[in-house]
């Protein structure tokens, strides 16, 4: 198995060792770098994590990348969180509940993607299934530019029952979907609220859209009758942002 190395840029990279140094386990530094990451190496240094120095083509073969702008971090895995710990950090920040729900989704661009969006838009947690998913690997980190480190995420058994579980917390599930019955727009986000997307060719399971308590849709104008499931996410993601903090109604 390929370590699992993150791919950031050297500013991201920054954040993760500040921020989550518990998962750093080495940090690569191309040669040829050095003296431009001065004060990032400093900081490594004075917290003990491990430097390992190599000439940039030898980066290049190990982190099977040319993205990694002479600093790479190899970390230790992802350690999920539970769903109880999401909504105790929405309750921190004093807002509703606000998390998204991936049901199936196969792609990790996709995963990707989502991630990246939902930590631009304040998502405080996000829900993928253990099995027949994407999870969180190289690919993800890379595609979320670092999203992953700071995206609460929870890997579940079955979603249907974390669904009944959130309703029992008072979360609304909302269903996106071509057959919603209102536009995204129209409905009222602000509610605690979990976002659900079904996988890339069979969309939601019918068994999933039946826990909905409502669905919505995007509306199309073209002749193609459905987005990509990370662009869908991203535009219902920021139109919950709108409504509840720049809606000044």
């Amino acid at each position: 198995m390929n370590p699992d190395f993150v791919t950031m840029g050297r500013d991201k990279c920054f954040h993760l060792v500040s921020l989550e140094e518990k998962r750093v386990k080495k940090i690569l530094v191309a040669k040829e770098f050095e003296s431009e990451l001065v004060d990032f190496l400093q900081m490594a240094k004075e917290k003990g994590l491990n430097l390992q120095y190599m000439p940039y083509k030898t980066m290049n073969r190990i982190t099977h990348s040319k993205e990694h702008d002479g600093v790479m971090i190899e970390t230790y895995p992802k350690h999920y969180i539970q769903v109880e710990d999401m909504l105790a950090y929405a309750k921190e920040r004093n807002e509703n509940p606000f998390l998204i729900v991936l049901d199936n989704v196969q792609d990790p661009h996709n995963l990707g993607a989502v991630l990246r969006t939902a930590e631009g838009a304040g998502v405080h947690g996000v829900i993928i299934p253990k099995s027949n998913a994407a999870n969180v690997t190289q690919t993800v980190d890379k595609v979320s530019t670092g999203a992953t480190e700071y995206v609460p995420i929870a890997r579940v058994v079955n979603i249907n029952n974390i669904l009944n579980d959130l309703k029992e917390y008072g979360v609304w599930i909302v269903g996106v979907e071509v057959d919603g019955s209102k536009p995204y727009f129209n409905a009222d986000l602000k509610l605690p609220i979990a976002l659900v997307l079904g996988s890339e060719g069979e969309g939601m399971r019918k068994s999933i859209k039946e826990k909905c308590d409502f669905m919505v849709n995007i509306p199309m104008r073209g002749e193609i009758t459905s987005l990509n499931v990370s662009v869908s996410a991203g535009v219902v993601m920021y139109e919950t942002l709108r409504q509840r903090f720049f809606d000044k109604k």
